[in-house]
């Protein structure tokens, strides 16, 4: 299920990756690969099915298209660069799937809609995602570094 979530989000035009996923690891312009964002679907949908959810395949992918519109709009002029961007970046997007995944724990899939989402990730200190913040943030644990700091200011909680 999730690399067919993965490839539709780059084959829907209502998606904000329409086109702008590297599948194959042979498109060099696009810094978004499958292999960055794929584990972290993975993991948020089976983390959701263990904890008793229900949803389906397309409830996962509107989720998913609803979720990366709203933070999108948090930095529409960065998104799809490489330059000056604040979330479009592997990590920033790994470690925010991380957060969606504990907003599905606290709301439910129909209450998280694209403006609801769009105010809690409004809450993201922008400073705390510098390229050099994140350049410090390396592999795993780096990941897991930004998810903790992002998930605190969204949900005003720690992570558990």
């Amino acid at each position: 299920m999730t690399a067919d979530i993965v490839y539709e989000l780059t084959q829907r035009k209502d998606s904000p990756f329409y086109a702008g996923i590297d599948l194959t690891g042979e498109k060099k312009e696009l810094t978004i690969k499958q292999g960055s964002l794929a584990p972290e679907v993975r993991v948020l949908i089976s983390r959701n099915l263990r904890k008793g959810g229900t949803a389906d395949y397309e409830q996962y992918l509107e989720l998913l298209i609803r979720f990366f519109v709203a933070v999108r709009s948090l930095d529409p002029e960065g998104w799809g660069s490489t330059e000056g961007a604040t979330f479009f970046k592997a990590r920033v997007l790994r470690a925010l799937i991380r957060v969606l995944s504990d907003m599905i724990g606290k709301t439910s899939f129909d209450q998280l809609t694209t403006e609801r989402m769009r105010t809690m990730l409004g809450r993201i200190d922008k400073a705390t995602l510098s390229d050099e913040a994140v350049r410090k943030a390396q592999g795993s644990a780096g990941v897991q570094d930004l998810y903790e700091q992002m998930r605190s200011q969204v949900l005003g909680d720690s992570a558990a």
